[in-house]
């Protein structure tokens, strides 16, 4: 029997753990000489994919000098990861990632621009978007710690494949908080079906609608949390770039001008210093932009995507900020 001091030290100790794992951090160290502190979340042949605050990047092998592991965060927004709240049917994104990743279909995740949906229900609700395996794709919207709705959908040559649905399907199952919205999701019809729990909506879209984009799509989501997850048109400025957005060029290598101190001081002829190394940039690349959904026939706004990392802090939708060393 345990009495209350050998009680407290064992929760003492298991929170102490508990911070321990949450509080590591990897850094990776690139060729170039940057560092970038985060978690190593997908390991692939050819890259490998990395968290940092409320966004991934993929990093290929061969820009990669080491990673090694620290054993305390630098950051605090490294990684947030964030637990359910109480009565919250939709995990946040970190869980919602940390299942992704580790299904065996989901090799080479990828990041991808998410465009701003300008009409119905998605109107303007800020969301993530990552490509997978063969032809998947999972979309996370809203708040990101409190997502209004998940998806996930197939493409293509896996549109005719009774496993990729499966998979789908039991992807969306493992992650919802509530097992009675899991049973309900897996009795569903696969071709086209729509129900509705305690405000909650779990639905299959076949690729012939007009808001499938040719995919089919298992969806979850709360349309009055949808509504209060809209971002304004002030916060859309903040976390939304054009699709033609150019990416910042590398700094240029510094010149010591002819006749300045330094080159008189020197006796040398001045030559051409080394540039520091370029900062990695969350920027999205033109190959990234390849990867982002046309606009709908029936949207009237411009092309844009929202930005990789996005958070909302006190009801306000913001652009996050990692620190880089």
């Amino acid at each position: 029997m345990f009495n209350v001091g050998c009680s407290m030290r064992i929760r003492l100790c298991g929170l102490a753990m508990l911070v321990a794992v949450t509080a590591s951090a990897d850094v990776v160290k690139m060729s170039s000489g940057n560092q970038i502190e985060c978690i190593v979340i997908q390991e692939n042949p050819d890259s490998i994919v990395i968290r940092r605050a409320y966004g991934t990047m993929t990093l290929p092998r061969a820009q990669i000098a080491s990673i090694t592991k620290s054993p305390v965060l630098t950051a605090s927004d490294v990684a947030p990861t964030t637990q359910p709240a109480a009565g919250q049917r939709i995990p946040p994104w970190s869980n919602v990632l940390a299942v992704l990743v580790k299904s065996t279909w989901a090799s080479n995740l990828q990041q991808i621009p998410a465009t701003v949906i300008d009409v119905g229900v998605m109107k303007h609700v800020p969301y993530q978007s990552y490509r997978c395996g063969a032809d998947y794709e999972v979309n996370i919207y809203g708040d990101l710690d409190h997502p209004a709705s998940i998806e996930i959908g197939i493409y293509r040559s896996l549109l005719n494949s009774a496993e990729a649905k499966r998979n789908c399907i039991e992807f969306i199952a493992s992650v919802l908080t509530d097992k009675a919205d899991a049973g309900i999701l897996r009795t569903m019809n696969q071709t086209k079906d729509l129900v509705t729990r305690n405000d909650l909506s779990i639905e299959i879209t076949p690729p012939t609608d007009p808001d499938a984009y040719g995919g089919w799509w298992v969806s979850v989501y709360n349309e009055k949390e949808l509504d209060a997850a809209r971002a304004s048109d002030a916060e859309l400025k903040q976390i939304t770039v054009a699709k033609d957005t150019p990416v910042p060029a590398p700094a240029a290598a510094a010149v010591t001008p002819t006749g300045s101190a330094s080159a008189v001081a020197s006796s040398r002829t001045p030559t051409a210093q080394p540039a520091p190394a370029p900062a990695v940039s969350d920027a999205w690349s033109p190959s990234d932009m390849g990867y982002a959904r046309s606009r709908s026939s029936s949207s009237s706004g411009g092309g844009s995507v929202y930005v990789r990392s996005y958070t909302r802090r006190d009801g306000t939708y913001v652009h996050s900020y990692t620190r880089r060393r």
